[in-house]
């Protein structure tokens, strides 16, 4: 949270965005890869775009064999995959939440190394 000097008073500027619920948490997703589903765990991450905030999916893993080692891929959520998002309500799960709809491999993806990889 930032915080800032207003007339010698700090105060705290309260996270109002609906997309802060998802940042930093765990997802089960299902990934289209080569005609077949596939179930993937990765963590959802929150970046802010000029005035919009988008949330994306982190995987960490080679979906591909010719990946090289540290090869992490990043899917760009859109609204109708947050909708069909929810808290995983099962006792013990793994993970923090559930999204219904699949990822497509012909959309959202970009690869990258853990060389471009920003610490989350």
């Amino acid at each position: 949270m930032k915080q800032l000097d207003a007339g010698r008073k700090l105060f705290q500027v309260k996270p109002n965005s609906p997309c802060e619920q998802y940042d930093r948490k765990t997802v089960e997703f299902i990934y289209e890869l080569d005609e077949k589903l596939i179930l993937l765990t990765g963590r959802f991450a929150v970046r802010n775009k000029t005035e919009n905030e988008c949330v994306d999916i982190h995987f960490d893993g080679q979906l591909d064999p010719v990946d090289p080692p540290g090869t992490y891929y990043v899917f760009h959520l859109s609204q109708a995959h947050l909708n069909s998002t929810h808290p995983a309500k099962v006792p013990g799960a793994k993970v923090d939440f559930l999204m219904e709809r699949p990822l497509w491999s012909r959309e959202f993806v970009k690869e990258a190394t853990t060389e471009d990889r920003q610490a989350f």
